[in-house]
């Protein structure tokens, strides 16, 4: 299985790419790069995952367009 994960920081994603654990890492600031997190919204679409979770549900419109798009 893979595991991919979606975080808001280039640290962050520094931080995560070096674990094995983690097949692949992608940035999703839509504050700072609108056309960019469209074009990752459009990659994660395409890759159909059976499986999409969140740790901050309570994140309102942007967090639910997220994972209904996922």
């Amino acid at each position: 299985f893979e595991v991919d994960i979606l975080v808001q920081s280039n640290v962050i994603k520094d931080l995560l790419s070096k674990d094995p654990r983690i097949s692949n890492v992608y940035i999703f600031n839509p504050k700072n790069d609108v056309l960019g997190s469209f074009k990752v919204i459009k990659h994660l679409r395409n890759k159909k995952y059976d499986f999409a979770m969140t740790i901050y549900p309570s994140q309102g419109i942007i967090s639910s367009s997220i994972m209904y798009l996922s």
